[in-house]
């Protein structure tokens, strides 16, 4: 019985170990610069209210498309050295998820990628405008695409 019992609390600790944590605010942390960091929406209201200038996009936990962006945005994220940022729709509220509807449209589809310059979302589109395949042999070639796009924004990169 005991070896039952110390069997489940490890289960439960590896387990709590590799459930991402959301960042709530500012003061928790500024972004992974080897992942893509799961954010709150209240994280994305203070950046919006300070001006900030950073990438976002909305997920969905269960969706395929997401999790694929999310493997391009780490390669994006490794090379060229600033976080990205993502909201799991379906692992929010509803009124922290409206928070956010003063700065974006609520999305009918998923994955949408938000591209903020001084706290003003500059351009918002589909993962489909530069990936257009779920192919794993392909993803370095997606993020150097996603680069070349953020250019033309004339985005600040590092």
């Amino acid at each position: 019985m005991k070896k039952i019992l110390i069997l489940l609390m490890l289960s439960s600790i590896l387990l709590s170990a590799c459930t991402p944590v959301s960042l709530k605010k500012i003061s928790d942390g500024t972004g992974s610069l080897s992942n893509v960091t799961r954010v709150e929406p209240t994280y994305l209201d203070e950046k919006f209210a300070n001006g900030d200038t950073f990438i976002f996009f909305a997920s969905l936990s269960t969706c395929t498309h997401c999790k694929f962006l999310k493997k391009v945005f780490e390669v994006v994220i490794k090379d060229n050295q600033f976080p990205i940022f993502y909201v799991e729709r379906d692992k929010v509220s509803n009124s922290a998820w409206s928070s956010m509807l003063k700065y974006i449209i609520d999305p009918e589809y998923f994955p949408i990628i938000y591209v903020v310059k001084d706290g003003i979302v500059s351009d918002v589109f589909f993962a489909e405008a530069f990936i257009t395949a779920e192919d794993d042999t392909l993803v370095d070639q997606f993020a150097l695409d996603f680069i070349t796009y953020l250019q033309t924004l004339e985005y600040p990169l590092p």
